[in-house]
């Protein structure tokens, strides 16, 4: 069936682009594995045929998820492939939008992010809508070390409380954020290396550890942490968190009450 289908859809798109030569995707209605075809909507360029559907032809730019499932992150990497752009062109709105959007676009390199009836959502008033402002506010930034592997995105759950990854030879553990007994249901966001001991990030409900990847004979701290704001492209630190604010010392936060840019320089001592 899916064969037959993109033997079709490839000769339809490569009709269209005769006349007009613009990029082709599909929109594919998804199905865990375990569900027999015929069950849902079959044929489509599901991960497990998508290979099918590229050798019917090459006209298809990119194949893309409508993810609606809640493991948003394991259907982004399915679909994020070496010959495979990710575009999310159906997804969920609301809180679960404002989270799934930093790691579509800070994990994957999304060249989309399209809630459905986004066209009905009251522009900037809501939680999708502050991810919107916070995600432009740092988009130089974003494609300047996005290309250079300095980006990484995240949620963060009670199923899926933490997550690592490596940056500028230091390991980078972000998990839900924790003080004085009170946790964090979730988190999301995004970090930046802008620098060698240098790092942005954006995001609420989180905290961050930074250690060094290999054995090494000095430690790690934060010379500073500072939150702040993007003015026509310029920062304007706001500010300068201490304390209960970085756990003295040990972490650098990100407060689940509110979603915030922050700064964090690291320094190095024996």
């Amino acid at each position: 069936m899916a064969w037959n289908y993109a033997r079709y859809v490839q000769a339809v798109a490569a009709k269209g682009k005769a006349a007009y030569n613009l990029p082709m995707y599909v929109n594919t209605w998804l199905s865990r594995d375990s569900n027999l075809p015929g069950t849902y909507p079959s044929g489509g360029p599901e991960p497990r045929v998508i290979d099918v559907w590229k050798a019917a032809g090459s006209t298809i730019d990119f194949y893309s998820p409508d993810v609606y499932d809640p493991d948003f992150s394991g259907w982004a990497n399915r679909y994020d492939r070496p010959d495979n752009l990710l575009f999310i062109p159906e997804t969920h709105g609301g809180k679960n939008g404002a989270a799934n959007v930093f790691d579509a676009v800070g994990e994957h390199a999304a060249i989309g992010f399209s809630p459905f009836a986004i066209d009905g959502f009251e522009e900037g008033t809501t939680e999708l809508g502050e991810s919107y402002s916070a995600i432009d506010a740092i988009k130089p930034i974003l494609f300047e070390q996005q290309p250079r592997g300095n980006v990484h995105g995240f949620t963060l759950s009670k199923d899926h409380g933490s997550t690592q990854f490596y940056m500028n030879g230091y390991v980078v553990q972000v998990s839900l954020d924790e003080i004085f007994g009170n946790h964090a249901e979730s988190g999301f966001g995004m970090i930046i290396a802008t620098g060698q001991d240098e790092f942005l990030g954006v995001g609420k409900g989180f905290r961050v550890l930074i250690t060094p990847r290999a054995p090494s004979s000095f430690k790690l701290g934060y010379a500073s942490i500072e939150e702040g704001v993007f003015t026509d492209g310029k920062w304007v630190p706001g500010r300068r968190l201490n304390g209960d604010e970085n756990d003295q010392g040990n972490y650098w936060r990100f407060d689940p009450r509110a979603l915030r840019i922050e700064k964090a320089v690291l320094y190095r001592y024996d």
